[in-house]
């Protein structure tokens, strides 16, 4: 998987750009605040049309404009040349894909697999259950269709069963008819999550050898809500806590309360790691994220490194560059440009003020 080329038209701090990417490195360099980020996160909207910094796509439109636009040159293992539209200004960001309007995210989730290593991961060690909910949602939904669905599903009837539960409805057939909903799909959610984590946690555990060549043990661990969740079990289960729902108005069990932990020889790593393990943990994670797409969507994604390379110390670095395939496309930035050792030569951009010189 390539980007080949993107324009930008009122994204953010930048008016306008029209840049060619066709390089397996390009690096973005400049001061804080000149648009940087801002570029790579144009860049890792051909994902799953979401930004990576934030989940309002307003806040992507330049400030005084009603509308954002970026238009990208894709070169797909799978599909081959594609033309990629995003605009941005509506409730929701809208895609076009090579003339035609994308309707279902579905049909769009994965074929233009990108994974984000940015600063703001530190969040999946530090966060809420939901912050590392989120990203591992979003990969999982981009793997897998099936999955998506399911989490579709789940949500949907969830949101209905907390209605009657804000209600104080009753109706018990209308809570069994949501609670088998919830059953089915949920079952398949945390099921897959159980799968998806543990083949994460293999390649995790692999490069995490490679980028630091230490002797710690890294794990990535799915704690799980219900450990039974079978259909039958969750559907007893939520049967048998409606009156204590009641109460509270709202579901107390399920996948929405999972959690995703990352432990260094058994201990919870949030707590126990220091900052340089953290970071090698999480760095490990999106790598991992990158190798299980490629299985799952047949073809490698582009890597988007935002300011983290100059975090890394030297050993790091290097086992970062150990890790990530030479023919993976990395676009990246920073403040400084990158080390000159890499065997692989940066197409390089100055960037200022929004504007980018090659």
């Amino acid at each position: 998987m390539r980007i080949q080329s993107i324009a930008l038209e009122n994204f953010r701090n930048i008016a306008g750009a029209s840049l060619e990417l066709c390089a397996t490195r390009v690096f973005f360099v400049g001061a804080n605040g000149q648009g940087k980020t801002n570029l790579l996160e144009a860049v890792g909207l051909m994902g799953a049309l979401r930004s990576f910094r934030t989940r309002d796509s307003a806040a992507l439109v330049r400030k005084g404009e009603k509308l954002a636009r970026v238009l990208m040159g894709l070169d797909s293992d799978k599909e081959g040349a594609a033309q990629l539209e995003v605009q941005l200004g509506g409730k929701a960001p809208r895609a076009i894909l090579n003339g035609a309007g994308v309707t279902r995210m579905a049909d769009f989730l994965g074929r233009f697999p990108v994974v984000p290593a940015v600063s703001e991961d530190m969040r999946l060690m530090r966060g809420s259950p939901g912050e590392r909910r989120r990203p591992f949602d979003l990969l999982f939904s981009s793997g897998s269709p099936a999955y998506f669905e399911a989490l579709r599903r789940y949500h949907k009837a969830l949101k209905s069963r907390n209605e009657l539960l804000r209600q104080q409805s009753q109706n018990i057939a209308l809570f069994e008819a949501f609670e088998d909903e919830l059953a089915r799909a949920g079952a398949a959610v945390m099921n897959f999550r159980r799968e998806g984590t543990a083949q994460l946690n293999a390649d995790l555990c692999a490069i995490y050898a490679q980028l630091c060549r230490e002797t710690e043990t890294p794990q990535l661990d799915y704690a799980a809500n219900v450990v039974d969740a079978t259909e039958s079990s969750l559907r007893m289960l939520f049967e048998k806590n409606r009156p204590r729902d009641r109460l509270a108005q709202s579901t107390h069990n399920g996948p929405q309360r999972d959690d995703f932990r990352f432990l260094l020889n058994g201990m919870n790593a949030k707590d126990y790691a220091s900052e340089g393990q953290q970071r090698g943990l999480v760095l490990s994670w999106r790598l991992a994220q990158a190798r299980w797409l490629e299985r799952l969507c047949g073809q490698m994604p582009v890597l988007i490194a935002d300011d983290i390379l100059g975090e890394l110390d030297p050993e790091r670095r290097r086992g970062f560059w150990r890790a990530v395939p030479d023919t993976m496309q990395v676009i990246a930035s920073g403040t400084t440009l990158p080390a000159s050792d890499e065997k692989i030569p940066w197409r390089v951009y100055q960037v200022q003020e929004g504007m980018f010189f090659e």
